[in-house]
């Protein structure tokens, strides 16, 4: 009820003042001279307003800048409202209000923080010690590379006869690869310090897509006759086949890959992994021209009996002709 009168209030003060405005209005449409002193009067009653609210801004920045140097002037004690002061004899305690949890403190102290544990701080016999040691992260463990297999039908024709070569050095021979080109079926010459009656040829075939055959037993048996060596031997990192074996007894010595791959393995450790870092050393398995002494590339027949296979080629192409069959071709 209280509500709706409030609301019935303000409605008539509202209804009034629109009552008196459209009066004012109506007498001074039909009075000009009541118009124009009605328009002074309102002109002198706004200028009375403006200076009014001139003064009330003054005042309010007046009294704002007397209480900012009253406070400033006060102690900081005065500044703070005075603790309540608690009769605990005539209070009880289940009257007093919790105390507040004391916040741990960012400041550092005084006194120093303990030792990071390292390896440093203890013995190396400590149990705190091999504790940090285990923990610590452990390098990855390397597979030691030896001679397998298949290393030596991995590697090149070029690269079997310098394996073939270092081999006979660190056996105790004198070897001596003949030139690049035309050999004459020969690839090593092998001399005996302290014995000069003591001389061999090798011939070494890197042959492993198929095995030797009677053939370049033959053609080494006639060199030897050729020159005659009492000495020879055919070492190939594959197999022969039977005819070869056949022919070559009490004539010359042939040493297939497996029998090769043994004797590397009787050498001292130390000269094992010196001929294998040799042997695996750089580009390895690309074959070398036999003519050049350059590393052949990979190319594909355009015509002949199989147009589009892949074969070894010179770089050299045209001028050197010289080519291998490629052993995924075989």
């Amino acid at each position: 009820m209280a509500r709706y009168r409030r609301n019935k209030s303000s409605r008539g003060i509202v209804e009034g003042l629109v009552g008196l405005i459209i009066m004012v209005s109506v007498i001074a449409s039909i009075n000009p001279s009541f118009k124009a002193e009605l328009f002074l009067n309102v002109q002198f009653l706004f200028l009375v307003l403006v200076i009014l609210a001139i003064l009330g801004v003054l005042w309010y920045l007046l009294r704002q800048f007397k209480e900012e140097k009253a406070e400033t002037a006060m102690p900081v004690s005065s500044r703070r409202p005075s603790p309540v002061h608690l009769n605990t004899k005539s209070r009880t305690s289940s009257a007093l209000p919790a105390a507040p949890k004391p916040k741990p403190s960012l400041t550092p102290t005084s006194a120093p923080l303990p030792a990071i544990p390292t390896p440093q701080n203890f013995h190396p016999e400590t149990p705190e010690y091999l504790a940090i040691q285990s923990l610590q992260p452990k390098p990855p463990v390397v597979a030691k590379q030896i001679w397998n297999e298949s290393i030596l039908p991995s590697i090149e024709w070029k690269r079997f006869e310098v394996v073939t070569k270092k081999y006979l050095l660190m056996t105790g021979y004198e070897a001596r690869e003949t030139k690049i080109g035309a050999d004459g079926g020969v690839d090593i010459r092998v001399t005996k310090t302290g014995n000069e009656g003591f001389e061999g040829i090798i011939q070494c075939k890197a042959w492993n897509t198929y095995k030797v055959g009677v053939k370049p037993v033959r053609e080494l048996f006639g060199v030897m006759a050729a020159e005659k060596v009492t000495r020879g031997m055919l070492i190939t990192s594959g197999s022969f086949s039977f005819k070869a074996e056949e022919f070559a007894k009490g004539k010359i010595m042939l040493i297939s890959g497996a029998k090769f791959l043994e004797l590397i393995r009787k050498l001292p450790e130390e000269k094992q992994q010196k001929l294998l870092e040799i042997a695996l050393e750089g580009d390895y398995r690309t074959p070398t021209c036999p003519q050049c002494d350059l590393k052949m590339i990979l190319r594909k027949g355009k015509k002949g009996k199989n147009p589009g296979s892949q074969f070894w080629g010179c770089v050299r192409y045209p001028r050197c002709r010289q080519r291998l069959v490629y052993k995924d071709q075989v």
